[in-house]
């Protein structure tokens, strides 16, 4: 039987969670084991969960990338411990979500991944694994990732911090990444692939995958078939009726989530 080690911050939780739990469920009906390594925040899953690290660990890592801007680098046993789950597991593949956010080593990880054999997926949900420190460079609308971080612009912005190490981590991101031979890139946006094909792994294969919902719960939907519309519903329909309606979702509205585009779009309406 075929094994996939998925990796991100959270397991079933969140919108990376989620992604990653579906993934894993489809994968799950084609025959294959699926385990999930997460660093916090998790609910109930269908595959086999990994703790990296602890709270205290988030603490430690937090605090110390507060101070050296150096976010993936540290958590340095609690990666160790992931390697020697992953050499006992033995994946044929691992798929790689957001590594950052205070509890995982890339370096430890990468080091390890690029001596294996192991096919490495990496979907990109933002673009902290090519810069030097940011996830998002647009509002600041920074181009330095295509060529090489420095004198980060987004210094104060998440992940915070007191010094800038951009260039350094710059470097050795294009170092371990570029290095990983089995590496596949997988942005889930057109717009995300466009901006990695700018990046230093222009060269890796590149495969574009939206995140995927499921048809079957949200479709368009009469008002007749609904055997219990809620208040809040009625009240949407009331308030926009005859009227051409755009609904997205986020975790929160700013300005990397599009929130600009927004105001823009509703002028033209």
């Amino acid at each position: 039987m075929p094994k996939v080690l998925q990796i991100n911050i959270t397991a079933n939780w969140g919108s990376t969670g989620k992604i990653v739990e579906q993934i894993n469920l489809c994968a799950q009906k084609h025959g294959w084991k699926t385990y999930m390594a997460y660093g916090r925040f998790c609910n109930p899953s269908a595959s086999k969960l990994i703790r990296v690290g602890n709270k205290l660990n988030t603490y430690l890592h937090y605090g110390e990338q507060t101070i050296f801007d150096n976010e993936g680098l540290c958590s340095r046993g609690a990666t160790r411990e992931l390697v020697r789950q992953i050499e006992e597991i033995k994946p044929d593949v691992v798929h790689l979500h957001n590594i950052h956010d205070h509890y995982l080593n890339y370096r430890i990880l990468f080091e390890y991944l690029n001596q294996t054999d192991i096919k490495v997926v990496w979907t990109f949900h933002d673009f902290w694994p090519v810069t030097g420190h940011c996830m998002h460079f647009v509002s600041k609308d920074c181009h330095r990732y295509e060529t090489g971080c420095h004198d980060c612009p987004m210094q104060r912005v998440f992940p915070k911090t007191l010094m800038d190490r951009s260039r350094k981590n710059y470097q050795l991101k294009k170092q371990l990444f570029t290095a990983c031979k089995n590496l596949t890139i997988v942005p889930v946006s057109e717009w995300v692939g466009d901006m990695t094909r700018k990046s230093f792994l222009k060269d890796k294969p590149i495969k574009v995958i939206h995140n995927g919902i499921d048809v079957n719960v949200f479709k368009p939907t009469k008002l007749q078939d609904l055997s219990e519309p809620s208040e809040q519903f009625l009240t949407f329909q009331n308030l926009t009726q005859d009227k051409f309606v755009i609904m997205s979702v986020a975790s929160q509205w700013a300005f990397d989530k599009g929130l600009e585009d927004y105001k823009r779009i509703s002028t033209m309406l």
